[in-house]
């Protein structure tokens, strides 16, 4: 019974304190407040925003890192893809196609560091949000395997198949003058599938992530 009363008493402790925590916080806002329009009435509400409302939490920082990064990776492809490179060879539009394939690779070259610098910055991210909210960095959830393979493939093309087809570019001048049945034209129209397939293989797979840490981040 005795044992039953100290347990009774020390969760009623441990209730008023939280009371009295919460009491002490809303005291203190309220207090908070009043000064902001003492100090600054005209721009109280700013203030005040700046003090309580708008302070970013670290969850919602990490989530909107994970997202940001997301958003650029994935836009950044979704605009080369269907914007930029579309436009660059559109007929009449610039001199040649080979102008408008060094414009490309440039942009791609462009895309391929801005992908790699946010997958990072999501595994980080990500890592730490599991981190703290469940205790575990679950570094093989689904959309973090996901993240690894578009990297994986982003430096594959970066440091393997673009390099090569720049060289090709440069050895040939202008690809579009060269023969069909040309060593140099048929290697790089290899390279170029290839780094086609891999770019669609990595907006698929972007996709997908963006759905699973759209259904996980609630």
């Amino acid at each position: 019974m005795t044992a039953l009363v100290q347990a009774v008493d020390k969760w009623s402790h441990r209730k008023a304190r939280g009371i009295s925590s919460l009491v002490i916080e809303t005291i203190g806002k309220k207090h908070a407040r009043e000064r902001c329009k003492r100090r600054c009435p005209r721009f109280a509400p700013v203030l005040w925003a700046l003090t309580w409302e708008s302070i970013i939490l670290p969850m919602s920082f990490l989530r909107f890192l994970m997202l940001l990064a997301l958003v650029v990776w994935v836009g950044g492809i979704v605009f080369l893809a269907f914007v930029e490179a579309p436009t660059a060879f559109s007929p009449g539009l610039l001199p040649t196609r080979h102008l408008a394939g060094s414009i490309v690779g440039r942009s791609l070259s462009v895309l391929h560091a801005m992908g790699i610098i946010s997958g990072f910055v999501f595994l980080i991210a990500s890592m730490i949000y599991c981190r703290m909210s469940a205790g575990n960095a679950r570094p093989l959830a689904l959309r973090h395997l996901l993240i690894v393979l578009m990297l994986a493939l982003t430096m594959i093309s970066q440091f393997a198949i673009s390099p090569r087809m720049h060289a090709l570019r440069a050895q040939a001048v202008v690809i579009d003058t060269l023969p069909l049945d040309s060593p140099v034209r048929a290697e790089f129209d290899r390279l170029h599938v290839w780094s086609e397939n891999f770019e669609s293989a990595v907006l698929l797979l972007g996709l997908i992530a963006v759905f699973r840490t759209a259904q996980e981040l609630h």
